[in-house]
């Protein structure tokens, strides 16, 4: 009962706890000069090495994009996750360099001036509490889906059970190299002769796509946590300019019922209501302000995105959609064709052996008499229609191999990927819609404050 009489009366003391956590684990946030030298040494390294990493794998990248332009579904795909860690880069960059203006907008969201006493069913101090609780669980949520599913085991372990599955000894056999087992494309940039040298290799990309998944969650996490304290707070306001009369009576000790005809006659009670209605309009010209920093910090970033995952999502199912329907519909196409052709030129055959023979036999129009017969097309023999079944059968049965098979863990790695990315617009979309509703919300409020300055 303390412990709930306590939520309700008392404001959280830091909204953003857990994305500072996060911000530590990504290596962003360089601790305070408080901080042991040592320590600071030791972060700086794990921060530098973690970042060094991350942009080496992006350049080998780079480097193997030439090797997939032949391959229109693996050329999409390896321009998509480009695209996305570029974005990562970005990102990472943004929260780096803009932390300082990022900690203002934090500040003004949090400023202890504008926090209000509860009154009824008002309760600000239990409504920030559970936005807090919210705000932190789609933080680790987001985190767990960048960090282990897209990144972490399932690129790993997509990898790691292919080429356990497939590679009983420790050398690869035939023309199997280490690259058929990758979920991702880059230039290795080690030899990877031998399984264990694979292996090294599955390493060195899971803390790559790591590095990238805590720099993209970070930032998502931070953009998601401030547009929802900001939306929060709005609804705030909003209740507080509606009981702005009631917190008034009671601040002054008036009774809830006490009513005039003008607050005029009242000089204490209308100063104390200006008083409130200009706490009101600061907080609310601070949460603008709050608002238009966010737009200036994140506009650019937020349109890269939604842009990019907008062409990811189209180039993945535009890859999807054509290569099983061009198998499927040209293979068709085909057997109907040299269906139909085999029926036609097989009725065509004995006619044309006859007409052959005395053409050649006969003399030239045209000729002085002597005998010339015409230049015959020579080529190899047509194969028939049952050799040409065979044949699509087998180009049919190449390509089907050449595909990822969907139950293979390569697939659900990229699987991941996809709803990754599915998840990082998502968040977009749904978290500015919070702040459209609350500006609604918000505005029909202000028309309260007219009912209760009279």
């Amino acid at each position: 009962m303390k412990y709930e009489t306590n939520i309700n009366s008392s404001y959280p003391t830091n909204f953003f706890y857990i994305n500072e956590i996060i911000l530590v684990i990504s290596g962003l946030r360089f601790p305070n000069k408080n901080v042991h030298a040592l320590k600071r040494i030791l972060y700086c390294l794990y921060s530098f090495s973690l970042y060094g990493t991350a942009l080496t794998f992006f350049v080998l990248e780079v480097l193997k994009l030439s090797d997939t332009v032949k391959d229109p579904a693996k050329f999409f795909s390896h321009i998509g996750l480009l695209f996305t860690h570029i974005v990562g880069i970005l990102k990472a960059c943004l929260l780096y360099f803009g932390r300082s203006r990022i900690e203002n907008v934090m500040e003004a969201l949090q400023n202890q001036n504008f926090h209000y006493e509860s009154f009824e069913q008002f309760l600000p101090a239990l409504k920030l509490h559970k936005s807090k609780r919210r705000s932190a669980g789609v933080t680790i949520l987001v985190c767990f889906l960048f960090w282990y599913s897209m990144a972490g085991l399932s690129a790993f372990a997509s990898a790691w059970t292919s080429i356990t599955m497939n590679v009983k000894g420790q050398h690869f056999e035939g023309n199997v190299t280490c690259y058929d087992f990758l979920p991702f494309y880059f230039q290795i940039p080690f030899p990877t002769e031998t399984k264990s040298q694979c292996e090294h290799a599955f390493t060195f990309m899971v803390v790559a796509l790591c590095a990238f998944a805590w720099y993209i969650a970070s930032h998502d996490a931070m953009f998601c946590t401030l547009i929802y304290c900001l939306k929060t707070q709005l609804d705030i306001l909003s209740e507080a300019i509606k009981t702005i009369r009631g917190r008034t009576l009671k601040k002054l000790f008036f009774p809830t019922n006490f009513a005039i005809l003008h607050d005029k006659d009242c000089p204490v009670l209308e100063k104390a209501l200006y008083k409130e209605l200009n706490h009101c309009i600061k907080h609310l010209m601070s949460l603008l302000e709050a608002s238009n920093d966010l737009e200036t910090i994140f506009t650019y970033i937020t349109l890269s995105q939604t842009v990019g995952s907008i062409l990811i999502i189209s180039s993945c199912l535009f890859v999807a959609a054509t290569s099983s329907k061009a198998s499927t519909s040209s293979t068709e196409r085909r057997l109907l064709s040299e269906d139909a052709q085999s029926n036609q030129h097989g009725s065509d055959d004995a006619a044309a052996a006859v007409a052959v023979v005395p053409m050649s036999a006969a003399p030239i129009a045209g000729t002085s008499g002597t005998l010339s017969s015409p230049t015959l097309r020579s080529s190899t023999p047509p194969l028939t229609l049952q050799q040409q079944i065979v044949q699509l059968r087998k180009e049919l049965r190449e390509f089907k191999e050449s595909q990822v098979p969907i139950k293979s863990p390569i697939f659900f790695s990229q699987a991941e990927y996809f709803l990754c990315i599915l998840l990082q617009l998502w968040l977009i979309c749904r978290f500015g819609n919070e702040i459209t509703f609350s500006v609604c919300r918000g505005s029909f409020s202000y028309f309260t404050v007219f009912k209760s300055i009279r």
